[in-house]
């Protein structure tokens, strides 16, 4: 037992490290992530004046329909609609990509085990697996607005019921967060065994069973690693006077810290016991 808790603690360290060395070893790695960076930047640089706006007339002119908390939402999406669709739609588009960028990455840490490792290869490999990119984000929605309609459920009964609704919440986020580190290999086991969603939550799930808190340590880890990178890129960038330039210095530092955050994650999951 203490051999096999040993060697799990070897495979957390060297996913860890194989992140960085790997994009060390093939730093035009990070170019997909860029992209990809880019491409979320100007969705949402379309929508920031919807966003301003609503900004300015909810939070700075108070422009809020006289309601409770339980008829808010729909009076608020009634009066801004116009507003709101276009910020929905851009997050839409965002996670799309941010889920096919985790399929990417995931199927270059397989290519990366190969002889002759080709980006060319994983980027086709992801654009065969749209059926279940979009599977993924279609699940991803459904839990995030199960999540959200529970939170205003309570909110609304807040003030019937008070230090309960509280704990429930505090319950239910503990709940959140174990499945969201028990479906966090979801996209490795999807994008690098070619299984269905299914099959892709049973794998993490099975993954996770017997070392959830090695599990809980190396996303902690991956965590802190990610955003030191960004830190470090938004020291750097801070040093620079010309904004375009240091724009294109905390782009690269973002991607570099996305692209290893999913490596990281996919060699942990390859170097399965």
């Amino acid at each position: 037992m203490l051999a096999k808790k040993s060697l799990s603690g070897v495979f957390l360290i060297d996913a860890l490290v194989s992140g960085l060395k790997e994009i060390w070893k093939h730093p035009l790695s990070i170019l997909p992530a860029l992209i990809a960076g880019i491409a979320m930047a100007v969705v949402f640089y379309t929508v920031m004046g919807s966003f301003f706006e609503l900004l300015i007339d909810i939070v700075f002119l108070g422009n809020v329909p006289d309601a409770g908390i339980s008829q808010m939402p729909f009076m608020v999406f009634g009066l801004y609609s116009a507003d709101i669709l276009p910020m929905l739609l851009a997050g839409v588009v965002s996670l799309v990509i941010t889920i096919a960028t985790g399929f990417f990455y995931s199927n270059y840490a397989a290519e990366l085990q190969e002889k002759n490792p080709s980006i060319g290869r994983a980027f086709g490999k992801t654009l065969e697996q749209g059926r279940e990119i979009i599977a993924l984000f279609v699940f991803g929605f459904m839990i995030t607005a199960a999540a959200g309609i529970v939170f205003w459920a309570l909110a609304s009964v807040y003030p019937a019921i008070g230090a309960v609704s509280i704990a429930l919440a505090a319950i239910i986020i503990i709940l959140v967060l174990y499945f969201l580190v028990k479906i966090s290999f979801v996209v490795p086991a999807m994008a690098i065994e070619g299984e269905k969603l299914k099959q892709g939550i049973g794998k993490s799930w099975e993954f996770t069973n017997k070392k959830f808190w090695h599990v809980v340590l190396f996303i902690l880890l991956v965590f802190i690693i990610t955003q030191a990178i960004i830190a470090a890129g938004s020291a750097v960038s801070g040093l620079v006077l010309e904004p375009a330039i240091s724009a294109i210095i905390f782009a690269v530092f973002w991607a570099l810290a996305t692209a290893y955050s999913v490596l990281a994650i996919a060699f942990y999951y390859l170097e399965k016991e």
